[in-house]
């Protein structure tokens, strides 16, 4: 017992005169340790570029020129860590509508200060006469790349279409996209 005794005595000892992981090094602070840049993200109206296609079996065919351009897309940030892309569209809604009522691009929360996931799912009702609904789930990965500035990876997955939904894909498809979103300069 007393050599047990004696040998922790010894370890203390020799912890408190020699150290432990290497000395103090608390004293020396340097602010390139978290020197991460910051970039703000603006409740606001976005322009659309660097558009690229991955697939678009749901004939999508986004683009920001053209008679129905996919040219601007609203960006709420909330301060809180929240975000919302797109504007709410619910059932009362002229087509396409959707119950229940979602942003079209979805909500989601920041998982850090780059890093966002919105998603939304819904029943489409994509004319007045009822005839095409879908379920329809988007995702958008959000990376926060400048100020006002993020690169989005955007999913749109359908399911359960009706034969009259047109263009005719068939009962589900996948798109996929990838583009910039940048608040404008005023």
């Amino acid at each position: 017992m007393s050599k047990n005794l004696l040998a922790g005595l010894v370890v203390v000892v020799a912890t408190t005169f020699l150290g432990c992981g290497g000395g103090d090094d608390t004293t020396s602070t340097t602010t390139d340790d978290m020197a991460m840049k910051l970039f703000k993200v603006q409740s606001g109206t976005y322009n659309v570029s660097n558009l690229v296609v991955g697939t678009d079996s749901c004939m999508l065919g986004l683009s920001t020129t053209g008679t129905n351009p996919f040219a601007t897309l609203a960006v709420v940030n909330d301060g809180n860590g929240n975000v919302k892309l797109g504007t709410m569209r619910g059932p009362s809604d002229p087509p396409p509508s959707y119950t229940p009522a979602a942003y079209s691009q979805g909500s989601g929360t920041f998982t850090d200060s780059y890093h966002a996931t919105t998603t939304m799912t819904t029943m489409v009702t994509a004319d007045t006469s009822a005839m095409c609904t879908y379920n329809m789930t988007r995702t958008n990965t959000i990376t926060v790349v400048g100020d006002n500035m993020l690169n989005i990876s955007f999913s749109q997955m359908t399911s359960n279409r009706l034969a009259a939904c047109m263009p005719a894909v068939g009962t589900s498809c996948t798109s996929t996209y990838t583009f910039t979103l940048q608040m404008p300069v005023t």
